[in-house]
Formats: structure tokens, sequence, C-alpha cells
């Protein structure tokens, strides 16, 4: 068990990342192919994901480089997770946006459980992640430890969002 499970209050439950999130990974379409770029759909890397508001959008991708590719559009309001090269750096996007395969998307629907929670949350347990709770630094975390990371849910925090997630 760890120390963030120990301060959970005993009237809260518990779910997985998995429970409230559809996860998706990204990619990158191939350099090599000119049709593939310049298209007007925002395509971001770790490196561009300066803070949990501030995405520095540097590339743009085609509906082409899409189809033919990894990565995955997803609507506004996503996390993106880098979990790769950057790990623990955490940001909604603002509009729909794809990504490389740094990072994941977790897609939920406002109404489950707002997205700043789960924001703030997890922005404490990477940095954990990040340090395996032991001072080892550690290079990434994949799909399937994100998926079951374990999250606190009140029942207040799910069914009646605070004001900043009603938009």
């Amino acid at each position: 068990m760890n120390t963030l499970a120990k301060k959970i209050p005993q009237t809260w439950e518990t779910t997985t990342l998995g429970n409230v999130y559809q996860v998706v990974g990204g990619g990158t379409p191939s350099t090599e192919v000119p049709d593939y770029w310049d298209g007007n759909i925002p395509w971001v890397t770790s490196a561009d994901i300066e803070s949990v508001r501030q995405i520095k959008i540097r590339k743009y991708v085609s509906e082409k480089g899409i189809k033919e590719s990894t990565t995955n559009k997803v609507p506004p309001k996503t996390l993106l997770v880098v979990t790769r090269v950057g790990l623990g750096k955490i940001a909604i996007s603002e509009t729909s946006i794809c990504f490389s395969q740094d990072l994941q998307g977790l897609i939920q629907s406002p109404k489950i459980i707002c997205p700043e929670y789960t924001l703030y949350l997890l922005s404490y347990k990477l940095q954990y992640l990040k340090f395996d709770g032991r001072g080892t630094t550690i290079s990434g975390i994949t799909k399937k430890q994100l998926t079951d990371l374990v999250v606190p849910e009140k029942a207040e925090i799910v069914q009646r969002r605070p004001l900043s997630c009603e938009r």
C-alpha cells in the first residue's frame, strides 16, 4: 500500500484510471511523407508540454497522416500524460490534438470525473512513480501501469463536479 492510499478517507471509494478513462497511445507519422505534415491538426511531443495548461504546438499533421499512422486524434479536455521521455509531465488539451508515442491520452466524459481533479492527482502520483517510491529514477511507465493506477474518488467529485469543470 503506497503513501497516498493510506491517506484516503474511509468514506471514499477507489478505482483505477482504466475504469474512468479510455487510454490511447500516440504515434509519429513518417517524416519522409510530406503529405502527412503541415495540416491543421496539432501534433505534440513530450517536449511541447510546458505546464498543465501550456502546450507549445510546433507541428501539425494532416488527416492523411492520422489515418496512415499510429497517432490518434483526441478530443478537447483529454489528459496528456508523458510516459517515456520527460516522464511525469501532464497537461490538459484545450483542442483536439494528436501526439507522439511518448504520451498516452486519457479520454473521459466530463460527467464522470473532473479532468482537473485527475490532473492534479496524477501530477503527484507520476512524480511518486518516477522515483519508484525508493529514490530510483525510472525511465518510463507502461500503458498497463497507467491504467492500473488506483485513484480515490468521492461521490461528490464524480457526481457534483466542481464549478471549474462545468463549461
